[in-house]
């Protein structure tokens, strides 16, 4: 909020010195006029006590009755003058402290009528408007925010602004928009939000950063610019935050919603599973065959996917060849595993690219909630693991997520950021084993063998490590 002064009109006059003095906004010029008088009055006084001492030193034969009466004169004079110019000076001091402490009412009472104003607009505003501190904690919201999203006042002041977000934003764009208001103190730009029946809907929104001049504190105000627009609109722009743009089918914002909604939902005897479907070797064709051809294949393999799905399963794409299974329910295990095989089958029939034939195999792993977890995220991650055990086993197969699966994840990852560092350190060295001709025993040649030296386990063997270089091929 801009900062309002009061303005006081102000009158120019000249000082006897030639110096401007703006009469209102300094009461200096007062004080400059009652100097001018007082150094007036004191030159009479001297004038006065000069004459005082030449009649005590003289004898009354010395002076005349004319001097002595103009030395009386001009006593009077000077007591006279002494008392107007205190008066002056006097009053003056008043109007001036009396001018002064207007200024101040004045100044006051504008920091109070904007305040109050600014109120007023806050809580009139037909905008959404929503007050936070720099860490987007809720300080105040208006009634056109409680109109909008469904929450009270009560329900959000305290919480973070994440409350009424529908997660469907881009982290690139909140990036951006901590960038911009760092920045600059102002971002403006399209968000997903959720009212509190659980209804997306997309929100132009303005933040702006502000300091608070009364207690020094800074903050940021967000605003509604438009949370309007078609019908048409609404449901496109919500289609395209929860749906992949190639296959059309569920991201990963819908699939962790479906996952939410049914765990709201269970029986505590009731279970469910989730399948982590990546397809093998996907990079090796799509880099031979090309990007676009790649993108063919990929919305060929979603549409294979869902037709081994029942209607209540939710298939969705995750990221590049990673896809995902949701199955709401399930009687027992064996009916996962049945859904996984015939999603195998159907991959393992050869696809069409143009006039190019491809085959292709797919590794799935295999979470079942909420034995193995009951959050999206970790239950995800075990059947990533499970995944991997696939591919490590050569691919074209399912497996169950075990508990034994996360040490062994965990070891991985332990040993690939140790490889890494072991790249950039040069612990790996080469060794050379001869290759001897069998007939005569003559060395012909030499294999050259990678080994590990760590600095503290010594040397690691191959098997430990190679497998981890080849998946990264």
């Amino acid at each position: 909020m801009a900062a309002h002064q009061l303005s006081v009109p102000s009158v120019t006059s000249q000082a006897w010195w030639g110096r401007q003095l703006r009469v209102g906004d300094r009461p200096q010029w007062w004080f400059a006029f009652a100097g001018v008088l007082w150094s007036f009055a004191a030159f009479l006084q001297l004038m006065v006590h000069n004459g005082e001492m030449q009649i005590e030193r003289s004898t009354d034969d010395e002076l005349s009755v004319a001097q002595v009466e103009k030395l009386h004169s001009t006593q009077r004079f000077v007591d006279q003058l002494s008392l107007i110019v205190s008066l002056f000076v006097w009053t003056g001091g008043g109007i001036v402290l009396v001018q002064s402490g207007r200024i101040l009412l004045r100044r006051r009472t504008s920091h109070l009528i904007v305040g109050a104003l600014s109120t007023r607009v806050f809580q009139d505003s037909p905008c959404a408007m929503v007050v936070t501190d720099l860490h987007d904690v809720v300080r105040d919201v208006n009634p056109a925010y409680e109109k909008l999203t469904g929450y009270r006042r009560q329900e959000v002041v305290g919480m973070p602004l994440t409350i009424n977000h529908s997660g469907a934003a881009d982290e690139d764009v909140v990036r951006r928009m901590c960038e911009r208001l760092a920045a600059s103190g102002a971002w403006e730009g399209q968000f997903w939000l959720r009212n509190r029946s659980g209804e997306a809907f997309s929100d132009k929104v303005l933040r702006r950063t502000f300091l608070n001049p009364e207690t020094g504190e800074r903050g940021i105000l967000r605003i509604s610019l438009d949370s309007t627009g078609s019908e048409e609109e609404k449901r496109l722009m919500l289609w395209q935050a929860h749906h992949d743009t190639l296959t059309k089918l569920p991201n990963r914002n819908l699939f962790q919603e479906r996952f939410t909604r049914v765990l709201m939902n269970f029986k505590p005897d009731e279970h469910g599973a989730v399948l982590a479907i990546n397809v093998d070797n996907f990079k090796i064709i799509n880099d031979s065959q090309g990007a676009a051809k790649g993108d063919q294949l990929l919305t060929q393999v979603a549409f294979r996917i869902s037709l081994a799905a029942t209607e209540t399963d939710t298939v969705a794409r995750l990221a590049g060849d990673h896809f995902a299974v949701l199955v709401e329910y399930i009687h027992d295990y064996s009916e996962a595993e049945r859904l996984a095989r015939n999603i195998l089958e159907q991959i393992r029939m050869p696809f069409q690219l143009d006039d190019t034939e491809v085959s292709l195999t797919a590794s799935i792993g295999i979470c079942v909630f909420p034995t193995d977890g009951s959050d999206c995220g970790e239950l995800m991650q075990r059947a990533d693991a499970a995944t991997a055990k696939v591919k490590a086993r050569g691919g074209n197969d399912v497996q169950f997520f075990e508990s034994a699966m996360n040490r062994e994840a965990q070891r991985r990852l332990e040993i690939e950021t140790q490889l890494r560092r072991a790249i950039r350190d040069d612990q790996l060295l080469l060794h050379f084993q001869p290759v001897i001709d069998l007939r005569d025993g003559s060395v012909v040649g030499a294999e050259a063998l990678v080994r590990w030296q760590h600095p503290e386990q010594g040397l690691i063997s191959p098997g430990v490590f190679t497998p981890l270089l080849k998946s990264q091929v």
